[in-house]
């Protein structure tokens, strides 16, 4: 996570699109400008963004499945007993 970002969990899923999509549009006036430093300060912005987009996305998921039952009696062969 960037140092100056505040915690994007009090955001909602929406409005943590929304600035990832800002951050995108500002990156790429960055490029536009050739501004190396800004680009990498945006570059670690924006992963901390999809982090917490991947982190949602998951949780979500996970939550989905739990509650399906017809995924209840699968083998999942990815994991090591």
């Amino acid at each position: 996570m960037h140092p100056l970002l505040d915690s994007l969990d009090s955001l909602s899923n929406e409005e943590v699109q929304k600035k990832h999509g800002e951050i995108m549009q500002k990156l790429n006036q960055a490029y536009g400008m050739n501004n190396p430093g800004m680009i990498q300060q945006l570059n670690m912005i924006m992963e901390s963004y999809q982090e917490e987009l991947n982190k949602r996305n998951k949780k979500m998921f996970d939550d989905l499945a739990g509650k399906d039952d017809k995924f209840k009696d699968l083998i999942d062969i990815g994991k090591k007993k």
